[in-house]
């Protein structure tokens, strides 16, 4: 995570919202809508920390992403729009916190909605929205051209660097721990196959890849999650979100699937315990199974062994906290 040097013009972003009573809600516990016009972050800990958002050390602002075509700003009946953002920023390389914010385009519905009349109610509850907030709706393809009306898109000498590819051999221990006290305690099995900057592991047995999230991932999760799926017979491409849940402070976590296939099992748990994500997330709190269309491709580009798990020890350790999980809390402000 990084700070952004001064931009002369606002910067582009999209994000998704709930849409509400023709209103723009977050898609978290917030009960309060985006405004119409300026919207001004805060932090929901600035009493006891003091700082205003957003912070590099915190995970305050107002979200954005760089590309409407993002994996993550799909599900549900979200609403998908574009944002001009300024004032202070903080950049990482999908993505982006601001200071300010202001709504500048909606996109028409996908037309994948579930029915004829489902997509004439959204569209319809979704003009009278744009209305509100001033704006015009759009098709998806035209969003882009759109948003650039009101703003430019960050540079790329503006955006942090990729990070190194993963190292075969352990690393050596980090000096500073980062954001955190010690080193992490949790257990992280070496027989699974992690997708280290996504925070999920994937594990065959019987022809089946079971997948959940990492030990990690207790950082940002609640201890008692609402854990929303795709069905049983939907196809998993790697890399797209299988499963959303609530984390901390009402931020919602993105679970990104690490192999394709076709989805064939969910765990019955996350419907009645899912604290076993938090405390057992490799025995009990697995949440999907999946037939792979290519185990042996799609894991070749994650770590296992001792090795891999030193190497995923080494990646949350050095981290600040913020960038650790920055590609797994999805539109959490």
């Amino acid at each position: 995570m990084t700070a952004a040097p001064d931009f002369v013009e606002a910067v582009v972003g999209y994000r998704a919202w709930a849409l509400r009573h023709d209103r723009l809600y977050p898609v978290t516990y917030s009960s309060s809508p985006w405004a119409v016009g300026e919207n001004r972050a805060t932090c929901a800990l600035r009493k006891s920390t003091g700082h205003r958002a957003p912070d590099l050390a915190c995970s305050c602002g107002l979200y954005g992403l760089f590309e409407h075509t993002d994996p993550r700003l799909r599900g549900g009946r979200l609403v998908l729009g574009a944002i001009a953002a300024w004032g202070e920023m903080a950049v990482h390389r999908t993505g982006f916190r601001a200071e300010f914010a202001a709504v500048t385009a909606l996109a028409e519905p996908s037309p994948r909605a579930e029915t004829a009349a489902v997509r004439r109610t959204l569209r319809e509850e979704l003009g009278r929205t744009a209305a509100t907030y001033g704006v015009p709706v759009v098709p998806l393809e035209g969003l882009r051209e759109q948003a650039l009306l009101h703003g430019a898109e960050l540079p790329q000498a503006a955006l942090p660097a990729p990070p190194a590819p993963p190292r075969r051999s352990p690393p050596p221990t980090p000096k500073g721990l980062g954001w955190l006290a010690r080193p992490p305690l949790y257990r992280m099995p070496t027989d699974v196959h992690h997708w280290i900057e996504r925070h999920v592991w994937a594990h065959r047995t019987g022809g089946l890849a079971t997948i959940g999230v990492a030990a990690p991932m207790r950082t940002v999760l609640s201890y008692s999650p609402e854990v929303e799926r795709e069905l049983v017979g939907t196809r998993a491409e790697r890399g797209e979100p299988v499963a959303r849940i609530t984390g901390r402070e009402g931020r919602l976590v993105a679970v990104a699937a690490p192999v394709s296939g076709t989805i064939v099992e969910a765990n019955p748990l996350m419907e009645v315990a899912p604290h076993v994500l938090v405390t057992q997330p490799y025995r009990r709190g697995w949440i999907l199974r999946i037939s792979p269309d290519d185990w042996q491709r799609d894991t070749s580009a994650l770590v296992s062994g001792a090795a891999g798990v030193a190497h995923y020890r080494n990646f949350v350790s050095s981290r600040s906290r913020a960038d650790a999980f920055a590609h797994v809390e999805a539109e959490p402000g």
